[in-house]
């Protein structure tokens, strides 16, 4: 088969005389999946009675098509505390981040990435108990 083709699929009907029919799709086409992160690892240092800092990592990339993969271009990260509404932080291609929050507070923090063709990623959630 030709490296050409980035997407395939097969499927299969069987007649009531019990005789198969098997067909096959081969697509070359643009990048339409999104790309995928994952949290790395997390860590806390307490700096004062009210305060941590908190470190979080994490990865990604595009996933690699046999031909037209887009690329990654950046991550989306964002975070909410004790429940409440996400609120998102600039995007960017760091791959970790640094903070400072408030002692004996849950925060969850989620990151997703997307490639040069618009696509997105899911989500990546952790949660830090402070």
């Amino acid at each position: 088969l030709s490296k050409g083709y980035n997407y395939v699929g097969f499927g299969l009907a069987i007649a009531e005389s019990g005789k198969r029919y098997w067909a096959g799709v081969y697509l070359k086409g643009p990048d339409r999946t999104g790309g995928w992160s994952r949290i790395v690892g997390t860590a806390k240092r307490n700096l004062n009675s009210t305060d941590v800092r908190v470190w979080v990592k994490w990865s990604g990339s595009d996933i690699r098509l046999q031909v037209l993969t887009s690329g990654f271009r950046y991550y989306q990260v964002q975070r909410r505390t004790n429940g409440s509404a996400w609120s998102s932080y600039p995007v960017t291609t760091k791959t970790s981040m640094t903070r400072t929050w408030r002692r004996n507070t849950t925060y969850d923090v989620r990151v997703r990435s997307r490639d040069r063709a618009g696509n997105w990623g899911a989500w990546k959630t952790t949660t830090i108990k402070t």
